[in-house]
């Protein structure tokens, strides 16, 4: 993959040919750079590493277990006070849910794709949307380091 930048914009292109094809001779939504007819740089992308499976499987696992800790509030104890109002958790269950429901999906098209002899883009897809998923708990102290390190090197952290 290839990304161009100009003008602060960041362009991808699966190759350099298709990315020379691609910019029109104008330049790209008027841009003064291409126009006056300055050269933009172009830079190899890395393809981001995919985990391995037990990697998938223990961050799985984490991320369901952090997603099932926020129901906690929305328990109700017999012969205690609600935390809750009944609609608040009942949005909280189906957040829950919803977040749970999108982990295992993602987490079985992964796992499926990382038993391919290569694994093609669709796996990175996955990965990605799966990264973005469990960001919110890549600096939990209860994460792996390993897991916290793979999670990290992926979005720069």
């Amino acid at each position: 993959m290839v990304a161009g930048r100009c003008c602060g914009r960041q362009r991808f292109f699966p190759s350099p040919r298709i990315a020379r094809l691609a910019r029109p001779a104008t330049g790209h939504h008027g841009c003064p750079a291409v126009q006056l007819g300055r050269r933009v740089a172009f830079r190899a992308v890395s393809t981001p590493v995919l985990p391995t499976r037990e990697q998938l499987r223990d961050l799985n696992s984490f991320v369901d277990g952090r997603a099932y800790q926020a129901l906690g509030p929305a328990l109700r104890v017999p012969g205690h006070e609600p935390l809750m109002r009944e609609d608040q958790r009942a949005a909280v269950r189906e957040a829950v849910g919803a977040v749970s429901a999108a982990a295992r999906h993602l987490c079985q098209v992964l796992w499926q794709r990382l038993g391919e002899a290569e694994p093609g883009p669709g796996a990175h897809a996955a990965w990605a949307a799966y990264r973005a998923l469990a960001a919110p708990w890549q600096d939990h102290p209860d994460l792996a380091p390993d897991l916290r390190a793979l999670l990290q090197a992926e979005t720069g952290g």
